[in-house]
């Protein structure tokens, strides 16, 4: 598994002033997620004459993303001299989310289905997070927005279809760096 993934290959972005990595962060995300569906007249009847509106409801579950991460490492303000500390900022770029599969809807809409549908559409996930790598260590924290087609089932009065989804929040995730295209000090 170490000739793989390496082990510390965190630090390099931390250490280093600018690095891009193929990399993954799997973690926890919690946020918010915008799906689009008709609405409906007093009945409950879906209008399907009309363009669909945006429904937003809550959302969590595990984040898996993988994709081309670009990092500014630099020392932290206070150390002593010997035990110098590093922590970095990054963009990713986000190509595939192998845990949109795993992702819930919270929402009382029965129309709604919490769950997510699975297949590898979904996996095919394009986004992008901030990201923040804590001092010498390969935890970081995130914000992001990713979209995830044909994630969310939708049944209006028995007109059912698929809803792509379009998810941002923030997410707590561990680096795990494939390997560096480009590390610059």
């Amino acid at each position: 598994m170490n000739e793989l993934i390496p082990t510390g290959s965190y630090n390099l972005k931390n250490s280093g002033s600018f690095t891009v990595s193929l990399s993954a962060f799997p973690g926890l995300f919690v946020g918010a997620e915008n799906i689009s569906k008709y609405t409906t007249d007093n009945k409950g009847v879906p209008i399907t004459s009309k363009s669909k509106v945006t429904s937003t409801a809550y959302s969590s579950g595990v984040f898996l993303p993988i994709g081309i991460d670009f990092n500014c490492g630099h020392k932290a303000k206070t150390y002593t001299l010997g035990n110098e500390k590093y922590n970095s900022w990054g963009l990713l770029i986000q190509a595939i989310d192998l845990g949109a599969v795993l992702s819930y809807r919270l929402s009382t809409d029965q129309s709604e289905n919490a769950a997510p549908n699975i297949t590898f559409k979904q996996i095919l996930s394009p986004g992008l997070a901030i990201t923040h790598h804590f001092t010498n260590s390969p935890i970081i924290i995130g914000a992001l927005a990713n979209y995830s087609p044909g994630l969310r089932t939708v049944n209006q009065t028995e007109n059912v279809y698929q809803s792509n989804s379009f998810r941002f929040g923030i997410f707590l995730a561990v680096d795990v760096t494939f390997f560096n295209i480009n590390v610059k000090k």
